[in-house]
């Protein structure tokens, strides 16, 4: 990070204390909170990758499992 809209996401959904409940998905949001990218999340272990056409800036990717937000963090895009 930064990348080129090409980047790798691994996570395991393991830690004790969460619910994969509802409908599991992977977030993309740009930095005023917009959805750009979703994906229903089918196991607890999973790797994503992707190439997405992102424009240049900031970015958040979330793990939301019904009301919970399982894990975040923040991508850097520059092409």
């Amino acid at each position: 990070n930064p990348n080129n809209g090409n980047f790798n996401i691994s996570y395991r959904l393991s830690v004790t204390g969460y619910q994969l409940s509802g409908n599991p998905v992977l977030q993309i949001k740009d930095i005023k909170g917009r959805t750009v990218y979703s994906q229903p999340i089918l196991s607890r272990e999973e790797k994503f990758s992707a190439s997405l056409n992102l424009n240049d800036g900031i970015y958040y990717y979330e793990i939301v499992s019904g009301s919970d937000v399982m894990a975040n963090g923040k991508m850097v895009v520059v092409k």
